[in-house]
């Protein structure tokens, strides 16, 4: 039996925890890896961390202290961005996508320096891995995110309605998901956190937000 520390938002949790039915785990869960002790993680075999935001200098200190397996959610604070050069020696540690929605795919992006993670990783927890460059935004969150901004484009130019601009984009491009039916289930701040980490990084004009896309993230 895998003994695994999940932390982070709860509905991603459970969710990822549907993922890994098939493989025998005993859950901790924690709001918070900060909020844990670098001693207590020997304990675990796997530390899941579905935050899209760290404080820099604890989780240093934690992944430094201890040769657990550490997942990070690194879609908007890439590895290299947490961990400077002494990413290099981490052997233990890879970054994913684990926004919602995105953990039920059949093959998980992921970012890593040592290849010696992936093995463990899919043999262990049974999850396909296609290797991505360690950037703010990774694959398919970049392209989700410029989706959903597109989509706030189009509302607050009065084009279309949110129901229909969400059915367009299912009948027309086979999407599981209208743009902003996913927004939803992936946060509206999370989104606008990906955008903004990504336009920060390659200071490209196609990631500069839509405010309506700000202003309902900010009163959600």
């Amino acid at each position: 039996m895998l003994r695994v520390l999940g932390t982070g938002y709860p509905s991603v949790l459970d969710e990822l925890k549907g993922k890994l039915a098939n493989v025998d785990i005993d859950w901790t869960t924690l709001d918070a890896l900060e909020n844990c002790e670098p001693a207590s993680l020997s304990y675990f075999d796997w530390v899941i961390c579905t935050n899209i935001l760290y404080k820099q200098h604890e989780l240093e200190l934690i992944a430094n202290e201890t040769q657990v397996h550490f997942m990070l959610n690194s879609v908007v604070t890439p590895l290299y961005q947490l961990f400077g050069k002494s990413v290099l020696s981490l052997p233990h540690v890879m970054g994913c996508n684990l926004l919602a929605t995105f953990i039920q795919r059949p093959i998980w992006e992921a970012a890593f320096y040592h290849s010696d993670i992936v093995s463990d990783i899919e043999n262990q927890l049974n999850i396909n891995i296609e290797k991505v460059e360690d950037r703010a935004g990774m694959v398919a969150p970049r392209i989700v995110g410029m989706i959903i901004n597109e989509a706030y484009f189009t509302l607050q130019e009065g084009t279309a309605t949110k129901p229909d601009i969400d059915q367009a984009m299912k009948l027309g491009t086979n999407y599981p998901h209208g743009p902003f039916e996913w927004s939803i289930k992936i946060g509206l701040d999370n989104v606008v956190a990906v955008l903004e980490a990504t336009r920060a990084e390659t200071q490209d004009e196609r990631y500069k937000i839509c405010p309506l896309l700000k202003k309902e993230a900010l009163f959600m």
